[in-house]
């Protein structure tokens, strides 16, 4: 059987290594599963799955198996027709609880939800801690900086603790507070040195929850977890991980379930099942 993946980064002539959703879903799964790999066009195959790619001509003439895998609620700005896009294809898959909740009561094909997981391999790199908590590290996309750090900026000011923001976009503290920020530009090449120069990962949520917020995947805190990083969601958690000894008590509990909840190897399995049970239906 031959399945091939083509992903948003891919069908929209991006960067490699610029779209995060295409290389978690897309790249590190093709990595581990021997009949996958990445859509190129003109080659045949069995199954494609589409990453984030709503191509209603392509999924019309295809033939084979079709899966409309989703990692972002994009009917919200009108981007994806939802209910007809999923009539055009074999079952639907969710990266998170969130989108799973809403597009299974929608649509009428198998939905599953199948979570960002990890590229093991890719994580060859573990934070050992040894000193007090001096820096902690933020990542995402700048838009998303501008909603939370302003929340948690005062408080790494008062405690002394400087701020390593990695982002698509630069972030301006307009001098409002005393802090030491560094930005550093997003690179999939250079993320595991660049978060484990920190020693803990914050991870605020925004203090007015919009819509989207709901359908997020819990990728960030993941990745931070394989890397030996603690995470903290407030104030109190980083309070706590100020002392050594408790970051690497948490490295290792979260690295425990890494190796146990988030290997890619696991969404292989369940994509396969998926495309067992379309076999099924068609026949």
């Amino acid at each position: 059987m031959e399945i091939k993946i083509i992903t948003f980064q891919k069908k929209h002539g991006r960067r490699q290594g610029s779209i995060g959703s295409s290389i978690i879903r897309g790249d590190w799964l093709a990595n581990h599963w021997p009949e996958a790999e990445i859509w190129t066009e003109g080659v045949k195959s069995d199954v494609m799955i589409f990453q984030k790619v709503y191509w209603s001509e392509m999924m019309k003439e295809y033939p084979g198996i079709k899966i409309l895998d989703l990692c972002d609620p994009d009917w919200l700005t009108g981007e994806l027709e939802l209910v007809k896009l999923s009539k055009l294809v074999d079952a639907i898959t969710c990266s998170s609880q969130g989108l799973y909740d809403y597009v299974s009561k929608i649509v009428d094909i198998p939905v599953r939800m199948i979570p960002d997981r990890l590229d093991l391999d890719f994580f060859d790199f573990k934070k050992k801690h040894e000193k007090k908590l001096k820096k902690v590290a933020w990542f995402g996309y700048g838009h998303n900086a501008k909603s939370v750090l302003p929340s948690v900026i005062p408080s790494l000011a008062r405690l002394g603790i400087g701020l390593i923001i990695i982002s698509n976009e630069e972030y301006n503290n307009d001098g409002a507070y005393e802090i030491e920020i560094q930005n550093k530009r997003f690179d999939w090449d250079t993320i595991k040195y660049d978060l484990t120069n920190a020693d803990v990962i914050i991870n605020p949520q925004p203090m007015q929850i919009n819509t989207r917020f709901k359908y997020k995947s819990d990728n960030k805190t993941w990745i931070a977890y394989a890397l030996g990083m603690p995470v903290a969601n407030d104030l109190e958690e980083m309070e706590r991980f100020m002392d050594p000894d408790e970051r690497n008590k948490e490295a290792e509990k979260n690295l425990k379930f890494i190796k146990e909840k988030c290997d890619i190897k696991q969404s292989v399995i369940e994509f396969t099942d998926l495309i067992k049970l379309c076999q099924e239906r068609k026949k």
